[in-house]
C-alpha cells in the first residue's frame, strides 16, 4: 500500500509537470505573438508619425501660401479700386 501511494504520488506530480510544461508552452506562444505584434505596431506607428509630419510641413506651407495669397488679392483690390479712381478723376483726354 505505501509502495502505491508512493506511485501515486510521483504520477500526481509528473501530471503537475506535464501540465505546467503545457501551460508555460502555451503561455510563451503567446509571448511570442505579443511580441511580434508590437513590433508590427511600432513599424505601423513609424510610418504613420513620419505621415504626419509630412502632412503637418505641407498644411504649414499651405498655410503659409494661403496667407499671401489673402495679401496679393487685397492689393489687387486696392489697385483696381484706384484704378477706377484714377478713371473717374482724371481729365477727360487722359480717361
Amino acid at each position: 500500500m505505501l509502495g502505491e501511494l508512493a506511485r501515486l504520488e510521483t504520477r500526481i506530480k509528473e501530471q503537475r509537470a506535464k501540465g505546467q510544461n503545457f501551460v508555460r508552452f502555451g503561455l510563451t506562444r503567446e509571448l511570442d505573438r505579443a511580441r511580434r505584434q508590437t513590433r508590427l505596431l511600432e513599424q505601423q506607428l513609424w510610418v504613420q508619425r513620419g505621415e504626419a509630419s509630412r502632412f503637418t510641413a505641407r498644411f504649414a506651407r499651405y498655410e503659409t501660401l494661403k496667407g499671401h495669397l489673402a495679401r496679393v488679392d487685397e492689393q489687387h483690390r486696392d489697385l483696381e479700386k484706384r484704378l477706377i479712381e484714377v478713371r473717374t478723376k482724371a481729365p477727360a483726354p487722359y480717361a
